[in-house]
């Protein structure tokens, strides 16, 4: 893996995700560059004088910031010099979802990971507006860290997938990633309803080449997919859950209101997701 992007706010949630994204790359052997967008905008109208002072202010600051952050580790200790030789800063000014996504765009971005910011409801505040958007947006793979998750190291990871042609063509890029972390590969699938299951879908997940890593095919029964995927989440010990975003698809379906009616899909473990 060529890099890992970790945009930072600076705030609690940014921390405990940033410790996360650490194990992640220690995990794939990658490095990390911590990224701050500061905004370049003050609400009204200002002097340009005064403008170009309050800019430059804003970027010290945030680049004193950015180090003091990106320098500590698992808790308040700061890392080690061998650490700190894997993880680069950079800030920039703009708007943050814009400015992340410019990055993905870059050959050396592989992965984003970023701090959730919500339990419940519909994805934006699920995962919070920045990380919503960039996953809509951005041209690689985002990890979202759900706030206070506990790392374990990746090695049960469970693909969602509602055995669609695009869930089976994404088949190469989540088995991409399984390898990536050396882990087992669990297919689920929620059955919703008494209508029968394509079984030559069922077959094409089974058969597909997972480089020697082990691959599970588990159906599962509940009226409801997000009840359904959390409740596989809990009973396997999963440690990562994929799934794709297509423009019209499943991830949707997944956070749509009638959805979070029935109930509340906490992201109990990180969520990777790609477009």
């Amino acid at each position: 893996m060529e890099k890992i992007l970790f945009p930072t706010d600076f705030s609690d949630m940014a921390t405990l995700a940033y410790r996360y994204c650490l194990k992640v790359a220690q995990q794939v052997n990658a490095p990390v560059e911590v990224l701050h967008v500061y905004r370049g905008d003050f609400g009204v109208p200002v002097p340009e004088v005064m403008a170009y002072k309050l800019l430059e202010e804003r970027k010290l600051a945030s680049e004193k910031r950015i180090e003091t952050f990106a320098a500590l580790g698992e808790t308040d200790t700061p890392l080690t010099t061998e650490q700190q030789a894997n993880i680069s800063t950079s800030i920039e000014m703009g708007l943050a979802t814009d400015v992340i996504v410019e990055r993905t765009q870059d050959d050396d971005v592989d992965l984003i990971v970023m701090g959730t910011k919500g339990e419940h409801n519909l994805v934006e505040v699920v995962f919070g507006s920045v990380t919503s958007a960039t996953i809509n947006r951005a041209a690689c793979p985002v990890l979202a860290v759900p706030e206070n998750v506990e790392f374990n190291a990746i090695k049960k990871i469970a693909f969602a997938t509602d055995l669609s042609d695009q869930s089976i063509e994404q088949l190469d890029e989540v088995i991409t990633w399984a390898n990536k972390f050396n882990a087992e590969l669990h297919y689920v699938f929620v059955k919703t309803d008494s209508s029968p299951v394509d079984e030559a879908r069922v077959e094409e997940l089974l058969e597909a080449q997972t480089n020697g890593l082990a691959a599970t095919y588990h159906q599962v029964k509940n009226p409801h997919v997000a009840q359904g995927i959390n409740n596989f989440i809990e009973q396997e010990g999963i440690d990562l859950l994929i799934m794709h975003h297509p423009q019209k698809g499943f991830f949707q379906r997944l956070f749509t209101a009638s959805e979070t009616r029935q109930m509340a899909f906490r992201s109990k473990v990180p969520l990777l997701v790609w477009r």
